[in-house]
């Protein structure tokens, strides 16, 4: 795998990361219309 392709493979991770972690948080604290459309 070249440098460019790993890079973009890694930031591509980190949002998913992000948007488990947000979506986590969402379903501690009662869905709210707005994160009920994320978790769909």
């Amino acid at each position: 795998m070249n440098k460019a392709k790993r890079v973009a493979w890694h930031k591509h991770l980190a949002k998913a990361r992000k948007l488990k972690e947000k979506q986590r948080q969402a379903q501690k604290s009662g869905s709210t219309p707005a994160t009920a459309t994320v978790r769909r």
